[in-house]
């Protein structure tokens, strides 16, 4: 399905929004109800004429009704279901979700993004405490000394022979 096709999700996420019925829209443009229910569902494509004729209507501008601006957003998703392909997903629902839901898309993209983002940032930390030797002692010896101070506290509150002042 083409970009473009998504302009019947944005006209009618749009008309929602404002609160326009589809009967009053359809009539203030000069088509059927029944027409402008099939450019909405995405069933016919949608011309310059008509474009412009709607956003004047919705009182938005043309060019956020018909542009394929979801491309970015739809790579976006669906490298966010490739990522996890445990999971199913309705692959040929994303680009009606992204017209209808495009802020809901934008947050399955933005949370895929950061997933990446901190798996790269791990990624990177591993690297490091694997190939800096420097850090890795460091890190060695505070476990080394955390894990003594553990077990002198271990040994002292649980050791009932100890006398009180070694105890102290």
């Amino acid at each position: 399905m083409p970009e473009r096709s998504l302009a019947g999700s944005r006209i009618r996420q749009t008309r929602l929004t404002k609160g326009i019925a589809q009967g009053v829209l359809a009539q203030s443009v000069g088509i059927s109800p029944s027409y402008l229910s099939l450019i909405e569902h995405n069933k016919r494509r949608i011309g310059g004429k008509l474009v412009v004729a709607l956003a004047a209507e919705l009182g938005v501008d043309a060019a956020a009704l018909s542009e394929g601006s979801q491309s970015d957003l739809l790579a976006a998703m669906d490298q966010a279901a490739a990522a996890h392909p445990d999971i199913q997903v309705e692959a040929y629902a994303a680009q009606e979700m992204a017209g209808r839901f495009a802020g809901w898309a934008a947050l399955i993209s933005a949370q895929q993004g950061r997933i990446d983002g901190l798996a790269g940032t791990i990624e990177t930390l591993v690297d490091r405490l694997t190939h800096d030797p420097q850090l890795a002692t460091s890190i060695h010896e505070m476990l080394s000394v955390v894990t003594a101070i553990r077990s002198t506290a271990g040994i002292l509150a649980n050791a009932p022979t100890l006398e009180p002042e070694w105890q102290s």
